[in-house]
């Protein structure tokens, strides 16, 4: 999940000259562009005959540009995550978005856009193992090192792990053991504090109200989301730490009589306000994936019992129920957050209730064919949500659309593909 994304595309960057230093094209379109220049109707009663086309239509909109060559044989690649935004935001890629497109096209065998994408990571990376929030493919190279995030850098060393042993590639898997490792190192070790055993978000903060910003500044602080995601990257990489890790969060970010997640714990206490992901969409795949079956079945049905938002064409989920990061969720109650709503999807899918996951394609593809053919990030503009066609969304729509069409399993929430390392 990515909800403050809309605010992260401030100026207090750092150059990596040497990795981004090239003029950007657009790296050649995958099967079914023609096809996706098609249209489609919105109607509900389409929707079983536009799925195959929006999914044509959406895979097609993805926007890889090339970035230069890399030692291998393959380009740099990045993904623009917002390529319709406005101009500050056109050009930007988001590592969590990256980390996705990796999975995808890795999960389909297109193994040289995936490649492509995995050596932009690589050449990211930082000597402590950790990736920047951000970056951008103009603009001279800038890439927000600043500013990082457990839940994006998790991503990105899943994603890795995933690649790097489906196709034989050292330098990926290696890559992604040391972001297990910096991940590691971010746990909190103090027995009296509320997030005990629970890893950081990480370094650089944001303010909202002003909208200034301090870099590099340790966060002391766990979001529950970032558990889960770090959890899938250290399964078996550090299979004792993702055990240790998976114990904490239940222990400590579990609220069995509400039947969810809080949002998050740090130095002031249990913060036990409702965000979507962290409640039941990604709670209820992470405790699936973990065997933890009688919670997931909670934790969804809390989801579906609080955070269904419905409009006179669509229904889908709001991203947060309380005032989160300066949201204001009474004024936004038909405000559907789309990437939200189709993790909510797969977990559904996952735990049986095709119907839901139906819905939240539905969902999509009705948006997809009113204003796509990318999947919007919101049905509609709300600060922090903006309504336009966005990498994550329409990424979880082809990984949702596949897993519910074929049965194959999306490589998400599911454990990795490395050999275990031993721990000291």
């Amino acid at each position: 999940m990515k909800p403050t994304i809309w605010r992260e595309f401030g100026l207090c960057m750092t150059t990596v000259g040497l990795v981004l230093s090239c003029g950007c094209a657009s790296a050649p379109k995958s099967e079914g562009t023609q096809r996706a220049a098609m249209l489609c109707e919105p109607a509900p009663a389409n929707w079983e005959a536009n799925l195959e086309l929006v999914r044509h239509r959406a895979a097609a909109w993805l926007q890889i540009v090339e970035m230069g060559q890399s030692s291998s044989s393959a380009p740099r690649l990045a993904i623009l995550s917002y390529p319709e935004g406005a101009p500050e935001l056109a050009r930007r890629s988001f590592i969590y978005d990256a980390a996705l497109a990796v999975l995808y096209f890795s999960w389909i065998d297109e193994v040289e856009r995936a490649e492509g994408l995995v050596n932009t990571l690589i050449a990211l990376q930082g000597r402590d193992g950790a990736w920047g929030f951000s970056f951008d493919v103009d603009r001279d190279g800038f890439y927000d090192v600043g500013y990082t995030r457990a839940g994006s850098i998790a991503w990105v060393a899943h994603a890795l792990a995933y690649f790097g042993q489906r196709f034989e590639h050292k330098e990926a898997v290696f890559a992604a053991r040391k972001a297990a490792r910096h991940l590691v190192r971010q746990r909190v070790n103090d027995a009296n504090a509320a997030h005990h055993g629970l890893v950081r978000a990480g370094r650089g903060s944001h303010d909202p109200s002003s909208g200034r910003r301090k870099l590099v500044v340790p966060v002391d602080f766990a979001v529950t989301e970032h558990q889960f995601d770090v959890h899938m990257a250290l399964a078996n990489a550090y299979p004792r730490a993702a055990e240790l890790l998976a114990a904490s969060v239940i222990e400590r970010l579990w609220l069995d009589g509400a039947g969810r997640f809080a949002v998050g714990a740090g130095p002031q206490g249990l913060d036990e306000q409702r965000a979507l992901d962290a409640s039941g969409g990604w709670g209820a795949l992470w405790l699936w994936s973990i065997g933890e079956r009688e919670r997931a079945r909670r934790s969804l049905a809390y989801t579906l019992e609080h955070f269904t938002a419905q409009t006179e064409r669509i229904g889908g989920y709001v991203p947060y129920l309380d005032p989160i990061d300066g949201h204001s969720p009474q004024s936004a109650r038909d405000l559907i957050f789309v990437e939200g709503s189709l993790g909510v999807g797969l977990a559904a899918l996952r735990l049986g209730e095709r119907a839901v996951a139906r819905g939240a394609l539905e969902m999509a593809v009705h948006l997809s064919c009113a204003s796509g053919p990318g999947i919007p990030y919101a049905n509609r503009d709300v600060a922090m949500f903006p309504a336009i066609p966005a990498g994550a969304s329409t990424l979880w729509f082809l990984f949702l659309e596949r897993e519910y069409s074929t049965g194959k399993r999306a490589p998400l929430f599911e454990s990795l593909w490395v050999e275990p390392i031993e721990e000291s």
